[in-house]
């Protein structure tokens, strides 16, 4: 259970201050405003630098989150990453006999990297067991989750539990990591879906809801989903940064964070704003970038989908990509190769009508 106080008494432990409904608690049990968080810090393992901002926390210390890269390959680590001979690595660069039974995870812009173990990377269900055992799995979990035996739970309870019982979060939800519940928007709102989705809508959570949730029938649907999840931790998506948003809609990227993909953003180029903009003058700078992540799939926007197209008839770039509102410049699309175009009318600047669209994709 958690500590009651009075608004005006939760205060920050370093400067006093009253604290806002999101704190940090620092691993010697201080609660902390995010004023302080910063001083707490220690420099960058990699470049030295001051951390003022976003980190990222493994064992051998904190990183900026640009410069936490495998220590191989420098590709940037945002999902997941192995831990071997005092390294961190990537998916592609781990030897075999080198893997762990599952990588550490990045779960949010100010989340930690965490490596706990479990027996399949990217599993975003419950762990995979036997289904004659799921049931009394289920009732164990729910037994450190109803700790008064009272048969139900709210929700303030549940995020509780998942919190301080690293066997609730575990199994609740293996990539979420529930010390960070109250302190980070990204993983209290992970929790609260949970919540939503195992109580079936209700308010409070009881154990039959639970047991029905994880029973062995859902247990064996849920891992064969699991499998394909897992999948996403060897995927490397490559975001061109101009024209995604990454400020004004950050929620669009780290939807794909969040799906478990290993990320790497590309600001590198400038934002194509004006007619006639020189867009063949950067590709060169583009498809070094590229060729150093390889990228399993090509990811775009609005006035960045300029370089996509660009790429393409240049004949450097031929894999999977995916084009979130089609720039005027893409009239054609390229044959014989995996193409994805979502376009909605969000977009105020490259209108095009359903009519337009659907001509395009008979192109390829």
């Amino acid at each position: 259970g958690g500590v009651i106080f009075h608004p005006s008494c939760l205060t920050c432990d370093s400067c006093q201050a009253q604290l806002p409904d999101a704190f940090h608690k620092d691993p010697n049990g201080r609660r902390l405003c995010p004023k302080c968080i910063p001083s707490l810090r220690s420099p960058c393992t990699r470049c030295g630098r001051n951390i003022d901002g976003d980190f990222r926390q493994v064992k051998s210390g904190f990183y900026h989150p640009d410069c936490f890269r495998c220590d191989i390959c420098k590709v940037l680590l945002k999902t997941s990453f192995h831990e071997y001979n005092g390294q961190n690595l990537c998916d592609g660069c781990v030897p075999k006999g080198g893997r762990g039974k599952k990588p550490g995870k990045s779960f949010s812009p100010r989340g930690r990297v965490t490596g706990r173990q479990n027996h399949s990377p990217g599993v975003s269900f419950s762990p995979d067991i036997p289904d004659d055992a799921a049931s009394g799995d289920a009732r164990r979990i729910w037994g450190l989750i109803d700790s008064e035996s009272k048969g139900e739970v709210s929700k303030l309870q549940f995020l509780e539990a998942i919190r301080d019982k690293p066997q609730v979060s575990e199994f609740v939800s293996p990539v979420l990591d529930g010390s960070d519940v109250f302190t980070d928007e990204d993983a209290f709102d992970i929790a609260l879906e949970s919540f939503d989705r195992i109580a079936d809508g209700k308010c409070r959570l009881r154990l039959k809801d639970f047991a029905t949730y994880f029973g062995a029938a859902a247990m064996k649907y849920r891992r064969k989903t699991a499998v394909l999840v897992g999948h996403r931790t060897r995927k490397r998506v490559f975001i061109i940064g101009p024209g995604f948003g990454q400020q004004m809609n950050p929620r669009q990227g780290r939807s794909v964070e969040q799906a478990g993909f290993q990320v790497h953003w590309y600001h590198g180029v400038p934002n194509p704003e004006f007619q006639g903009f020189p867009v063949k003058k950067f590709l060169p700078l583009l498809k070094a970038e590229i060729d150093g992540v390889q990228p399993d799939v090509l990811l775009c926007g609005s006035k960045g989908a300029l370089y996509a197209t660009a790429l393409w008839q240049a004949g450097l770039w031929s894999g999977p990509t995916v084009m979130l509102n089609a720039h005027p410049s893409c009239v054609r699309l390229p044959p014989n190769m995996t193409v994805v175009i979502c376009h909605g009318a969000n977009d105020e600047v490259y209108q095009r009508s359903r009519a337009e669209l659907e001509q395009l994709m008979q192109t390829g």
